[in-house]
C-alpha cells in the first residue's frame, strides 16, 4: 500500500490483518462516555489492548499517535453509543 489508508465504521471490525502503523482515530459518540477499544491483533480475546477511547456527545474526538507499530493487525471493539469512528493507518512489511 502506498501512503496512508483509512477505515470508517460503527461496529466491531478487523481494520487490517498484518503489521501497520497507527496514526489517528476520530471518534463520534451519541452520549458522553461512548467508547471504542483498540487491539493489536484480530480480536479482543487474543489481541493486545492498545487503548480505550471515550468521546463527548456529538463532538468529533480526534486522537493522534506518532505511528504506533501494531505487529499483528488492528481490531476495533465498539462499546456503547458509538455513532462512527475513522482510523488512519499505513500497512508496513515485517514490523
Amino acid at each position: 500500500m502506498q501512503g496512508k489508508g483509512y477505515y470508517q465504521g460503527s461496529i466491531d471490525a478487523v481494520v487490517h490483518r498484518g503489521p501497520l502503523l497507527l496514526y489517528s482515530v476520530i471518534l463520534l459518540v451519541s452520549t458522553t462516555g461512548g467508547d471504542v477499544t483498540l487491539y493489536d491483533g484480530q480480536d479482543a480475546t487474543s489481541g493486545r489492548k492498545v487503548a480505550r477511547l471515550e468521546g463527548i456527545a456529538d463532538q468529533s474526538t480526534p486522537v493522534s499517535f506518532d505511528g504506533v507499530v501494531l505487529s499483528r493487525g488492528l481490531f476495533i471493539d465498539v462499546g456503547s453509543n458509538v455513532t462512527e469512528y475513522t482510523v488512519i493507518w499505513k500497512a508496513v512489511e515485517g514490523a
